[in-house]
Formats: structure tokens, sequence, C-alpha cells
């Protein structure tokens, strides 16, 4: 069949007559699989948020966003690296990291992923090469270190960074994307864009709303794609394919030219940009380690309680 999207299945009609040829079919029940689980996820924790009060930290859930990760996870390596921003449950899962120890991180229990220290926003998990962060933007610029890293030891692995729109009114994300491109960096950077920063719509915020072109100015190839996993899935396919390399013993796989790619974020009217893919360094390291410095952080578990009121405002 040609391109699933949703458009083309809601012109198919009712399903009875809908067929997926070849490798597709695997492919479409591991993505649904994986949307499905994470989908269920973030509604658990939504029902015990603020009826029960007694999650440690603030909760910001990625309902809507599960076709970005559900295509990360089946392309990722291991060794690879994945940075976020602190709507971190889907890139969690994405590297496969233990739904339990997620949960027990937001209960501040020692068993959670940093020991109930880091929290929704900043929740790690080095073993598995995933980080997460509360700094606006932060993903971006230590996504770029690890892919330089990752270059200067000729290795073949991947850094991924993901944020949202918002990053993109940061100094520090131009300055990222100006010296990924330059130096070729192997780095993917996603941008899940719903147009809105919180309650600030993009066009109140920017003069035009073409992040993609602006980037684009800085000499990154870049993709637009829909909300939709099988477009995802292709896009980052080909963001983290590489080049032949110029190194004369170099890695199985060779390093490649930065490709940033644009999307359709996580709402109807959302917009989601790919960037280059990058095999980054090893990163922050040990139990309890997270992106930006020391375990814990401002949300980090404390005798008081959040006021729900406040929480929700954040959220």
């Amino acid at each position: 069949m040609g391109n699933l999207t949703h458009q083309a299945i809601l012109e198919m009609g009712r399903y009875r007559e809908l067929t997926i040829a070849g490798d597709e079919a695997e492919i479409a029940k591991s993505l649904h699989r994986f949307m499905l689980r994470l989908r269920l996820c973030e509604e658990a924790l939504a029902r015990e948020y603020h009826p029960a009060d007694e999650m440690r930290c603030p909760v910001h859930f990625c309902v809507g966003q599960e076709a970005v990760p559900a295509a990360l996870s089946l392309l990722l390596r291991d060794d690879d690296y994945l940075y976020c921003h602190h709507r971190s449950h889907g890139y969690y899962l994405a590297k496969s990291a233990p739904m339990k120890a997620l949960f027990a991180e937001l209960y501040g229990k020692s068993t959670g992923a940093n020991a109930g220290l880091a929290g929704s926003q900043d929740i790690s998990y080095p073993s598995r090469g995933f980080f997460s962060g509360a700094i606006l933007a932060g993903a971006t610029a230590i996504a770029a270190g690890s892919a330089l890293a990752f270059q200067l030891e000729r290795s073949d692995r991947v850094a991924v960074a993901g944020f949202g729109e918002s990053a993109t009114d940061e100094g520090i994300f131009w300055e990222t994307v100006n010296y990924a491109a330059l130096a070729k960096l192997p780095v993917v950077f996603v941008c899940e864009n719903n147009n809105y920063s919180v309650f600030s719509p993009q066009l109140k915020r920017t003069a035009l709303d073409n992040i993609s072109a602006r980037v684009e100015a800085f000499g990154m190839s870049c993709r637009t794609i829909s909300n939709d996993h099988f477009p995802s899935k292709a896009s980052f396919s080909r963001a983290m394919t590489w080049w032949p390399s110029t190194y004369s013993t170099g890695p199985s796989r060779p390093l490649r030219r930065l490709i940033w790619a644009g999307s359709k974020g996580f709402s109807s009217s959302s917009r989601f940009i790919a960037g280059p893919p990058f095999r980054g360094p090893a990163g922050p390291g040990g139990p309890g380690s997270r992106i930006g410095g020391r375990p814990g952080g401002r949300h980090c578990r404390r005798p008081r309680r959040f006021h729900p009121r406040k929480c929700a405002a954040q959220a």
C-alpha cells in the first residue's frame, strides 16, 4: 500500500478492506504497541497526579505526542544518546528504560531511576543513554557536545535532541545549530511544535513561524512531517543514514551530514522538527546523574508537597 497516514486511512473508509504489505505490518504493530503502552502510562499517572497528591514533583504529560518516541524506539541503538526536554516520559521509554523506575521516580522513591531525586522533568537513565532536563534548549547544546565527542572518537553513534518550539526562542539553540552544521556533527534535532509556548501562540512571539526555513539558512537539510508514526519513522531513518566516511579506517557506519527535519507536532495544529543525527560521547555517568549537573535540582524530593494548582499551572 502507499503511505499510511491519518488522511489516507480516513479516505479508505472502514478498515475491513485495509491490508498492510511486507514488513509494514510488523512495523505498524511495533509502533502501535509502543504508542498504546505510552498512552496507558500517561493516563495512569494523570489519574493519580492530583487526587492522591503523592507525586513529589511537577509532572508534564506527553499525551498526543506518542508517534515521535515510537518511531525513535525502532531506530535508536542501545549506545545512541537521547536528550530531551521536561516532557520526558515518551523519550524515556523510547530508550527502553524501565517503566517501574519511572513511576518510582515520580513518587520520590529510592527505587526510582534517579533514587527519587530528579523527578519527571530531570529524569535520566545513563545505562540506556537517556537524559532529560528542564532547562529550555539545554538538550540541544548538550547533544551537540556529545556529538562532537563521538566525532572526535570516530564513533558511529548518533545523538538525538528532542525539544519544543519554544526552545528556538533561545539564543543557545541557534548557536548550537550553527556549530552543528559547521562541524557536520552526527546529531539529530527533533522539534515538537504545537505552536504554543504554554499560552503564547508562536505568531505572537515571532513575525514568522517558519522555523525549518530559518534552520535551513544555517546549512542544514530540513523536513517537515506529520504526527503520523510511519512518516516520522521514515524521516528519522533518513536522518540517521550515513554517507561514506572520509576516515581511512573509520567506523562501521560512517559519519553523516547534518539533517534537520521538520514535522507536525503533537496536536492537530502543531509542527515538529527533526534535525541532524548525532552519536555523542559518554555523557554524565553514574546512577542518579542527570543532564545539566548534580542529581536532584530544583524539583527534587523535599519534605513539603507541591501545591496542586501550582503544578497544574506549570504543566
